[in-house]
């Protein structure tokens, strides 16, 4: 063989080993997996259908996400575990649940520490916030695609019993996930908080294992825990934004356009759970009175101070890092 024909045929072995793997990649559906604990006719399943359909429509069929709900790979903790081992590929849950890998997030669920949807919008917005998902990127191959799936428009009380007052709640058995500092916050408020699955909790009110929950009230009607607990309290404790994950291994190993329309579709379908949530508030409110729920409106003056002392001892006591009060609340609070 001449000398130059061995150089054509070396040019033409590089340019076939560069391009093939991509030609590979491009000629096969890659198949990625979601998975979330909620069931999937309520509004957040829907917005994580959404978000899948959007995902194909944006690559052209090239990407699909099939979509697990209902706890169908296992509980939030389990699909946290999976998201961070690259064996599932999506998975989401509020602020809070992070606090495990995020201390600061800690706060992000405490009771009564954002005052309105505005002062947690201001946080997302911030660098503390961006300073958090960096960690959390970092240190635990989660990497947040979004924050503005906003569960609308916040947390109430679900009880047995009419909550009027800080007195009325004091030693009620009060369902909490398995979340140290949410488990901390409401025991210093005076309930006694009592980890339960979310799948579990309609049954466990239905047989008064528990008293009472927190709930989004978006997801009150939605899960007939009225059925069970026909109190209402319109606490507002917490203005609950959910952050959807992606494994950072998965993420990486896509091309940039895909990466691209991955988090494009989960801002829209962040925002369409958003505007959803938000628009069916009265709505919701008319279904749940319709079928026996009282709701009720009351002075949370009282909770939010003792709620915010307490988070004051816990941060002096090194529940989490100094300063993260006035990094994550007071620097971000509306002006």
């Amino acid at each position: 063989m001449k000398k130059y024909e061995r150089i054509i045929v070396i040019l033409l072995v590089v340019i076939f080993a560069i391009i093939t793997p991509k030609i590979s990649w491009a000629a096969e559906q890659i198949v990625l997996r979601f998975a979330h604990i909620m069931p999937p006719e309520n509004s957040q399943g829907l917005a994580v259908q959404l978000f899948a359909d959007l995902v194909e429509k944006k690559t052209d069929g090239k990407v699909k996400v099939n979509v697990f709900p209902a706890c169908q790979l296992g509980s939030s903790e389990e699909q946290f575990e999976m998201t961070r081992l690259g064996t599932c590929d999506f998975t989401m849950a509020s602020l809070d649940y992070y606090a495990p890998i995020e201390e600061t997030w800690k706060v992000c669920g405490w009771a009564f520490a954002f005052k309105s949807n505005e002062h947690l919008i201001n946080y997302t917005k911030s660098d503390a916030y961006e300073k958090a998902i960096g960690r959390i990127e970092m240190d635990y191959k989660l990497k947040v695609i979004a924050v503005n799936w906003i569960r609308g428009p916040f947390k109430v009380l679900v009880s047995k019993k009419p909550i009027m007052t800080l007195d009325d709640f004091q030693g009620i058995k009060l369902r909490m996930p398995e979340v140290e500092a949410q488990l901390k916050n409401w025991s210093a408020i005076g309930a006694i908080p009592t980890p339960i699955a979310w799948p579990e909790l309609l049954l466990a009110l239905t047989q008064g294992i528990v008293e009472a929950c927190d709930s989004p009230f978006d997801l009150v009607y939605d899960m007939k825990f009225h059925t069970a607990a026909p109190y209402v309290l319109l606490s507002k404790h917490m203005y609950q934004p959910i952050a959807v994950s992606m494994s950072a291994i998965s993420f990486h190993k896509l091309d940039k356009e895909y990466q691209s329309a991955i988090l494009e579709a989960a801002k829209e379908a962040g925002d369409w759970y958003t505007e959803r949530s938000f628009a069916g508030f009265e709505e919701n409110k008319k279904k749940l009175i319709a079928e026996g729920a009282v709701i009720i409106e009351a002075n949370m003056s009282e909770w939010r101070k003792n709620s915010m002392e307490a988070a004051w001892e816990m941060e002096k006591n090194g529940e989490w890092p100094a300063g993260t009060i006035q990094e994550v609340l007071l620097d971000t609070e509306p002006k």
